[in-house]
């Protein structure tokens, strides 16, 4: 491996750190957003509406089986998919709209073995993308549209959440307990 493969190899590292922890931002801010929206709404009609417990436990189990399968598609999934150097220059080729496979060829050669006759074809694609290599900005790998909408979303949210606490204790204590023992007798806020 030259110094140039190296170079490659560590900007390719890099930026896949960057994508990942980008899409694993996104997507808690997401969940986050969406999720604790929908606790909140949940919460908030059963003090309004007063709910009986038939209907509670419907919107209990399913509030819980929506939020646990969000939390695994947008958080843990990706956090637990590795990112490959490959996945990152597919990710690179595609955001910076480089054709022919020429960074995803480049990665794989310096992983591969080559023969002779393959030798001047793979160092011309590793000098091209090192090239292009040269000119990652790191700070746009973030996806900073995504992170501001969902990251806004889910602060509002979070403020809502703190709001109802602070300005509702008793119909935020009735509701949530209502919700965590959804055939419970809880009384409404009102009869404490």
């Amino acid at each position: 491996m030259t110094p140039a493969d190296n170079h490659l190899d560590r900007i390719v590292g890099a930026a896949g750190v960057r994508l990942k922890l980008s899409a694993l931002l996104a997507g808690l801010c997401w969940w986050l957003a969406v999720c604790l929206g929908l606790w909140l709404v949940l919460l908030m009609l059963d003090n309004v509406l007063s709910l009986p417990a038939g209907l509670r436990l419907p919107l209990a189990l399913g509030g819980a089986a929506f939020s646990a399968f969000h939390l695994f598609q947008k958080v843990l999934r990706p956090a637990w998919r590795k990112q490959t150097p490959e996945r990152t220059a597919l990710m690179l080729e595609q955001r910076y709209g480089i054709r022919e496979n020429m960074l995803i060829n480049a990665v794989q050669f310096q992983r591969q073995k080559l023969r002779p006759e393959e030798l001047a074809f793979a160092s011309q694609t590793i000098a091209v993308s090192d090239e292009f290599a040269e000119h990652v900005r790191f700070g746009e790998l973030w996806d900073w549209r995504k992170l501001r909408a969902w990251g806004g979303a889910a602060a509002a949210v979070l403020v809502l959440w703190v709001g109802f606490m602070v300005f509702f204790p008793r119909q935020f204590d009735a509701s949530v307990g209502r919700y965590a023992l959804p055939l419970g007798d809880t009384p409404p806020p009102g009869n404490y």
